[in-house]
């Protein structure tokens, strides 16, 4: 969640909750209808609930590999001072990597329960499965992101002492589930620590495992290439290089508006469903990460604060210009008009054709949170399953390093920076830096 609330707002106006399931509201229990809370319970009773739900994945997971007749990624697991990740040998014996990230979700500043708007009389809330899930999926887009398969996760829970039991076992399905609906089915939870605070907070480290395509992964800056001397341009200055996304960008930003407009939703259209459960469960296109190592990416990242901002970063630290091409992103569009049809009428904005554009431009280009893979590609490359071009790539002597919007005009075609007022407020950063 990337927008602040005072804590004033969250007091729920109404006693019965909902979870999206499977694109439908499915009722789920207030936290005043849970039993025990953790911190009447203690925390050795926690973990003798919350640990085995982490063992059976992590069982699965040692039977996948012993299936293939190799030794897991994890020798040592939850119970003692760390874990110990085994050796990466590997049968043909190329080199590899470990990788590592972390990141942490924070109540009312990542999430919130509830949340304000209000649907068919439900209130909306994140509980721990949510949580736990969006936990896995963006420290797992990170590792995907280097082209790397992702290996094993380290969890820090603090909690309020009045939090309920079931919300912890709803946390480790969650993270579990996150795991195996990612894709990431051979990823254990190799340990982590419980402790107290004044609101919820999640932090998780995660580790992968790089492989001969990019020993040493693929990193952000690795389009700097572009720029040597023996790069030469084609004729009349075309791109070395391809610009293109794996997954979606716009459904979870859309999502996250919805959820924080003081309103009602009598009849929620399907994609308005769906744009919420991107928000409260995104999914990250993981396989796609190393296929585009496969590929020859020259660079990638994850796109978790949106496409303008993650799009500029990369530019910078590859000291190159992506052009997105507006035509080719607006053909993202059409499918997220029904939901951004909602939340234009919750706003009061007049809702046609020309808002709907406009809503969506913004949408797609300053969307986060959906964790798609953005990477650049040489301009010959055939682009592995998942990926699809929506822009170009060009050395600093064409361009200033930079992202730019080049907008559709007949048979001609302007090309406009993304900086300055209009478009800084697309993107997310910490303390709006």
């Amino acid at each position: 969640m990337h927008q602040e609330q005072n804590q004033s707002t969250l007091t729920p106006t109404r006693p019965q909750f909902a979870r999206i399931i499977g694109g439908e509201l499915v009722p789920a229990p207030s936290t005043s209808e849970y039993g025990a809370s953790v911190g009447s319970m203690g925390e050795s009773a926690v973990l003798d609930s919350f640990m085995p739900i982490i063992a059976a994945h992590n069982e699965r997971v040692r039977q996948r590999f012993e299936h293939r007749g190799e030794e897991p990624i994890m020798a040592m697991g939850p119970g003692d001072d760390c874990a110990v990740l085994a050796p990466v040998l590997r049968a043909d014996g190329s080199a590899a990597s470990w990788v590592s990230t972390i990141d942490t979700l924070t109540a009312n500043q990542d999430f919130m329960s509830p949340w304000l708007l209000k649907m068919d009389n439900y209130s909306l809330g994140s509980g721990g499965y949510d949580i736990g899930y969006k936990t896995a999926t963006q420290n797992l887009a990170d590792i995907a992101a280097m082209g790397a398969v992702p290996a094993a996760l380290l969890v820090s829970l603090s909690l309020p002492a009045e939090t309920p039991y079931e919300w912890v076992e709803d946390f480790a399905r969650g993270i579990t589930e996150g795991c195996v609906e990612n894709g990431a089915l051979e990823c254990t939870i190799a340990g982590g620590d419980f402790g107290a605070s004044t609101e919820i907070s999640v932090t998780v480290t995660a580790f992968g495992i790089t492989d001969s395509s990019a020993p040493a992964g693929v990193r952000r800056s690795g389009a700097r290439v572009l720029n040597d001397d023996s790069a030469e341009l084609e004729d009349n200055g075309h791109a070395l290089a391809i610009l293109a996304l794996a997954g979606r960008t716009g459904w979870a930003d859309t999502g996250l508006r919805l959820l924080l407009q003081d309103g009602s939703i009598a009849r929620p259209s399907q994609q308005t469903l769906e744009a919420i459960a991107a928000q409260l469960r995104p999914t990250s296109p993981l396989d796609a990460g190393v296929q585009a190592a496969h590929a020859g990416a020259l660079a990638m990242m994850d796109l978790s604060d949106g496409l303008r901002k993650d799009a500029g970063r990369m530019a910078r630290a590859s000291s190159v210009a992506c052009v997105i091409d507006e035509a080719q992103l607006m053909r993202r569009a059409p499918e997220l008009y029904p939901a951004l049809e909602q939340l234009l009428a919750l706003r009061g904005n007049a809702v046609n054709d020309k808002s709907l554009y406009a809503a969506a431009l913004r949408a797609l280009l300053g969307g986060g949170e959906d964790h798609g893979l953005l990477a650049i590609f040489p301009a010959d490359t055939q682009l592995p399953e998942g990926f699809e071009s929506i822009g170009r790539v060009y050395p600093a002597r064409v361009y200033e390093p930079g992202v730019y919007l080049q907008h559709a005009q007949g048979d001609s075609a302007e090309i406009e920076r993304l900086e300055g007022e209009s478009w800084e407020s697309l993107g997310w950063e910490h303390y709006g830096a």
